[in-house]
């Protein structure tokens, strides 16, 4: 691209959909494709709201991320919630990348 050599390191298969009232996203390898390709994982679920807790109207996250044990490097995530799945779940596709 414009004279300068570049690779592509493919993507992580990111996807969202919408299921009624809820949405749900992921990116990258869930827990069992991360252990049925070798990797040494471990997994955190977290539930943070949909935006920071002073200002009102936060509705709740289910957050799945998927970790290599040793090196702590991003597999993959999955994230349910009312709103802003979308936005967390771009972050992490992006911090994987690093």
């Amino acid at each position: 691209i414009c004279g300068l050599n570049s690779r592509y390191g493919g993507s992580w298969g990111s996807s969202v959909i919408k299921v009624f009232d809820l949405t749900v996203a992921s990116t990258g390898l869930n827990e069992a494709a991360a252990r049925a390709q070798g990797y040494d994982c471990d997994t955190v679920i977290l539930s943070p709201g949909s935006h920071a807790g002073y200002y009102p109207g936060a509705r709740p996250l289910t957050m799945k991320v998927v970790f290599e044990r040793d090196t702590l490097r991003l597999l993959g995530a999955q994230i349910v919630g009312a709103e802003g799945a979308d936005k967390r779940i771009d972050v992490l596709a992006c911090a994987m990348q690093l």
